[in-house]
């Protein structure tokens, strides 16, 4: 028997977009690297463990790697059945933070489960909007009137889950309504209609924002407003801007003179080096080459996400993968923007890179998803060129033969 002829499958281990397995890892790599520098010296100033730090990101990578390849290998079109299901988790668990979750400088961001381990829901709730979003679309995209329909009854419902991040976390909130709204854009939603739900939020948030400064209810508008202010005018606030001044001299003391992990002053100097900050550590330690090359690994999400909606041959799969790297791609142009001085200072981290579990878990989950449906899109192109041979052949059988 010859190898064409033969019934061999190849295991769906490593299958799909090939560039994309790549950057992962290459993610991976570099957040091993560049954490290992900042996290020795937050051991140190928090009297632990030289490695203790350390250790707790690498737990969160090998986490993340489990999640990645459950996300990779989990059928698609079982997670659009549970796709309700896993958008009430969602709203649950940001009502429930807001309810009883820990409160750090006026901000209730995190829910501390039994055993001390903290999630920020914001992020889950992000990917669980995501995954209901693409539900959505699968079920009624060929029907634009329900589609519509059925995206205003969602808006009902996102807004204020929204709102709930918003009143604590600007930028998340404004982030999640921001991939919300542009998924929506993307998938047929007219514009004029995009301006509505914007008009919408935009009011309610300002409403609410006057009330909480006048009633004293809970929300950070002093705080928002003040760090506007800082990045305007930032000659005016000089004991303000020691964070984004550290990082823009990190920046610029090491943009062409290489370092060396865990050589310069600024992980000790830049607060939050770890995670909000990350990617200016990069570029103190590891030049500005480094800087550019993470920026092209996002670059290369966006386009290969971009070929993996084009090539999906179903609704949901290229729904998701849309979402997912806009996800991505949108809060690494946030935070890189933050580092270099060009947005105010937010706590964004850097996708795949940063120190936290939460954001590592649920970015791994994102890339696993993108390769699932690269997959799917794989093997929905085989499965039609393979038709098309059949149909040649079909066509070469029935043709009448004359003998001369």
């Amino acid at each position: 028997m010859s190898l064409s002829k033969a019934n061999i499958t190849f295991p769906k281990f490593m299958q799909g977009d090939k560039i994309l397995w790549g950057v992962t890892f290459l993610f991976f790599i570099i957040s091993f690297a560049v954490v290992a520098s900042v996290g020795s010296a937050i051991s140190v100033s928090e009297g632990q463990g030289v490695g203790s730090q350390l250790f707790k990101h690498l737990s969160f990578q090998i986490l993340g790697v489990v999640v990645f390849l459950f996300a990779y290998a989990f059928p698609l079109h079982w997670l659009k059945r549970i796709a309700p299901i896993v958008l009430v988790i969602g709203l649950f668990l940001v009502v429930l933070t807001v309810l009883i979750g820990k409160t750090t400088n006026d901000a209730t961001r995190w829910l501390v489960l039994p055993g001390g381990v903290q999630i920020q829901t914001s992020e889950l709730a992000k990917a669980a909007f995501v995954i209901f979003f693409a539900y959505l679309a699968e079920r009624h995209y060929h029907d634009d009137a329900k589609f519509l329909e059925r995206v205003r009854i969602f808006n009902i419902v996102l807004v204020p889950a929204v709102g709930l991040i918003f009143i604590h976390n600007l930028s998340s909130g404004v982030l999640i309504y921001l991939i919300m709204l542009t998924m929506m854009k993307l998938t047929g939603i007219k514009f004029s209609r995009i301006f509505r739900f914007i008009a919408i939020a935009v009011t309610l948030a300002l409403v609410y924002s006057l009330i909480a400064e006048a009633m004293d209810w809970p929300g950070r508008m002093e705080t928002w407003i003040n760090r506007i202010h800082i990045f305007l005018d930032p000659d005016s606030f000089p004991k303000e801007t020691k964070q984004p001044d550290t990082a823009q001299i990190g920046i610029l003391e090491g943009a062409f003179d290489f370092v060396g992990p865990g050589k310069s002053f600024t992980r000790y100097l830049l607060y939050q080096a770890q995670s909000d900050y990350i990617f200016a550590l990069i570029i103190s330690e590891w030049t500005i080459g480094l800087g550019i090359i993470v920026m092209g690994l996002y670059f290369v999400i966006l386009v290969r996400g971009i070929m993996i909606v084009q090539s999906s041959k179903t609704v949901f799969p290229a729904i998701l993968a849309l979402g997912f790297t806009l996800m991505l791609t949108f809060q690494a142009f946030v935070h890189i923007a933050v580092a270099v001085g060009l947005f105010p200072v937010t706590g964004q981290p850097l996708p795949l890179i940063s120190m936290g579990g939460t954001s590592m878990l649920v970015s791994s989950l994102a890339m696993g998803v993108l390769l699932n449906a690269s997959v799917l899109a794989e093997q929905a192109k085989r499965a039609q060129a393979k038709n098309i041979n059949s149909d040649k052949q079909q066509t070469q059988d029935t043709e009448p033969t004359f003998e001369v």
